[in-house]
């Protein structure tokens, strides 16, 4: 009996720890929301929306390509990923996504 009650306290012990450590994981590689913003005339002729999480890199990245674009006649947005279900496709001429892949 008292063995077993060793071997159930171990356990419990390593999924407690499983979970703090998925918790911290999780909590440190977490993406930021991207808070919606549009640059230039709406009625330009050409359209161009950015799709991002927020990350320092993907934050430099939008922010490098909005400075390169804003030079031409252009109208940009930039909205977080989540916000693609409800962006009709045919209103753009192109669509940046930025996302994040994890390969295991």
């Amino acid at each position: 009996m008292k063995a077993l009650k060793i071997v159930l306290i171990v356990i419990g012990v390593l999924v407690v720890l499983i979970v703090v450590l998925f918790a911290v994981f999780w909590l440190i590689y977490k993406q930021g929301v991207v808070e919606p913003y549009a640059l230039g005339n709406p009625n330009a002729d050409t359209k161009v929306l950015i799709a991002s999480q927020g990350s320092d890199f993907k934050n430099t990245l939008v922010d490098s390509l909005t400075s390169r674009l804003a030079d031409e006649s252009m109208y940009m947005k930039v909205i977080d990923v989540t916000g693609l279900g409800e962006v009709n496709e045919n209103d753009w001429d192109a669509v940046v996504l930025i996302h994040t892949t994890e390969n295991w």
